[in-house]
């Protein structure tokens, strides 16, 4: 599916709906914004970790219903606010048996992003540890410092790339689990790799521009306000208006592929309904 389409596929999807994805997509956000404030609030680590991880734990599902309630809208089912609510209690054991199945595909590129990230650090830290002095004297100091960075910018690198490749593959998984839930897990992933075939290009670059987007808008509200809380106000004003059209991406790409795939009767079954009938 080329940008243009999927832009447009979008919009058609999008409709007259927009309004109403605006206020789901607000109280998303602003739930999820306030849960993750509350853990800061504790000044105990260990009370704060505990809470974190309380948080995280709606958090997941929370996400997922959010997606279902956007899936709903655009099928032009009955919705409502609450059902960001009831989705998330039904949808909470999908939603994490996905999400910890998906954290099994990306282990390998997030271990090679840790090991890159432990690698600039060290030199990093064994730098200031030295002081003010000349980077030829830290190279000579820290065996192999200038090959420690490159390697670990490019651990850093790849594992970026692989993980973003394989969470574009499984982005279906969870509307696929919703529509079919006897669905078993590694049916439904190897179902939304092959329905993003085609498509995962358009997916990213479109993904990739709108987030650059929003980081110019960022850089930009910076130039006029040093206020955090102006700031924050900006950044999320932007965010609640791109991401339903982000979620909305996803569902285009599903339901258009969903119906490609979907089997169709075969001609000489449809010929003996018909004769049957008369």
């Amino acid at each position: 599916m080329s940008i243009k389409q999927m832009i447009s596929d979008a919009k058609v999807l999008i409709g007259s709906n927009y309004i109403s994805m605006l206020l789901y997509t607000f109280i998303f956000l602003a739930v999820s914004f306030s849960l993750g404030l509350i853990a800061g609030f504790f000044q105990n680590p260990l009370v704060a970790m505990a809470i974190a991880l309380i948080v995280l734990v709606f958090t997941i599902p929370f996400s997922v219903a959010y997606l279902i309630v956007l899936l709903k809208v655009v099928r032009g089912a009955d919705a409502n606010p609450g059902d960001l609510f009831k989705e998330t209690g039904k949808q909470f054991k999908m939603a994490w048996k996905v999400s910890l199945y998906l954290m099994l595909k990306i282990l390998i590129p997030l271990v090679l992003m840790i090991v890159g990230l432990t690698m600039i650090f060290y030199v990093l830290i064994q730098s200031l540890n030295l002081g003010n002095i000349s980077p030829d004297t830290v190279s000579s100091m820290i065996p192999n410092a200038g090959g420690l960075v490159l390697g670990g910018l490019c651990l850093v690198i790849i594992g970026s790339i692989w993980m973003i490749l394989v969470s574009i593959k499984y982005t279906l998984v969870y509307f696929i689990k919703y529509d079919e839930e006897d669905l078993p897990l590694k049916e439904a992933f190897a179902k939304s790799n092959e329905l993003m075939k085609g498509s995962k290009l358009s997916y990213f670059f479109i993904i990739f521009v709108v987030q650059l987007i929003l980081i110019l808008i960022d850089k930009g509200a910076r130039q006029f306000t040093a206020n955090e809380y102006a700031l924050q106000a900006i950044t999320l004003f932007f965010t609640m208006v791109v991401t339903p059209f982000l979620s909305v991406l996803a569902i285009t790409i599903y339901e258009e592929k969903k119906n490609e795939t979907a089997p169709t009767e075969p001609a000489a079954d449809v010929e003996v309904k018909i004769e049957e009938n008369n």
